[in-house]
């Protein structure tokens, strides 16, 4: 009837308010008053998986992980593809020192992300397997601890940058890929992306970027790899890109990088420059 059709909107309009009040509880830490509304919003609406995953998100922040797999389990019921919900039941099953049931969620995004690139691939959307690969990179990299799978999928991406000449996409999957070798402390191959996504910034024009890379290449050679000639040109490259940008606060880290640089090569006089312009400079920051 119109009747039972009006209640019925009514309610999910409601459960629409308190699902969006217990997000904003959610973001300020206020775990208790989350659950709350959430709990009322379900309960005007069971069907609403987002609501069944926040609330668990919060349980999971209160360290109630019980009743946190119970929502992620429900979110997955009613969304079996949900990554989310599997990526923080499994860190709560980690919490609780449940490892074989963290795997089992390990290979259940496993399984979910290789039908996803299957499926692309299938329909050669090639643009949307990109972007695929990149997030299913970044998860394995940050959310499942697995830095060699992201590897492996950071260098499809790469080969797919290549073929597509998508040259922004390609530069971020360098630095991505340098992070890896960095944390393997492979620092010369970390070098060699670095010094490749360097030009393709150039390329680009991004100069708010490129002085950073600029940075983690010049640290590397420095700190790493002891090829300090090398490092120096590249912190007066960065100082004068930093200089073009106004950007004071690094260029005032750069100047101290130079200084130890020249200090070691006991050239005193430009050591003592660098010095000055680097305290006339934290003295206009405060």
């Amino acid at each position: 009837s119109l009747k039972k059709k009006v209640v019925v909107e009514t309610n999910l309009h409601i459960a629409e308010v308190l699902f969006e009040e217990g997000n904003a509880y959610l973001n300020k830490g206020q775990h208790e008053r989350a659950i709350e509304d959430y709990t009322k919003a379900l309960s005007l609406k069971p069907d609403h998986g987002i609501t069944y995953f926040n609330r668990g998100n919060a349980y999971s922040n209160l360290g109630q992980y019980d009743l946190a797999i119970e929502d992620y389990t429900k979110t997955i019921s009613l969304k079996p593809d949900n990554v989310d919900a599997y990526l923080d039941r499994r860190k709560v099953y980690i919490n609780q020192g449940q490892r074989d049931r963290a795997n089992e969620d390990y290979k259940k995004v496993l399984s979910i992300f290789t039908q996803q690139i299957e499926l692309l691939t299938k329909q050669n959307d090639r643009n949307a397997l990109l972007s695929c690969l990149e997030k299913q990179a970044l998860v394995f990299y940050n959310n499942l601890d697995d830095k060699d799978k992201a590897q492996s999928l950071f260098k499809q991406q790469e080969d797919l940058c290549r073929e597509l000449n998508k040259k922004s996409n390609l530069q971020q999957c360098l630095a991505n890929q340098s992070l890896y070798y960095q944390f393997k402390q492979d620092w010369k191959k970390a070098v060699d992306v670095l010094q490749e996504r360097a030009t393709l910034l150039e390329e680009l024009g991004k100069k708010d970027m490129l002085w950073g890379c600029l940075e983690s290449q010049a640290t590397i050679l420095y700190n790493n790899l002891d090829n300090k000639d090398g490092a120096q040109e590249l912190f007066i490259k960065q100082a004068a890109l930093c200089r073009e940008l106004g950007n004071k606060e690094s260029l005032q880290n750069c100047l101290g990088n130079q200084n130890l640089y020249y200090q070691l090569k006991q050239d005193w006089k430009k050591a003592l420059e660098v010095l000055q312009e680097r305290a006339i400079l934290l003295e206009e920051l405060g």
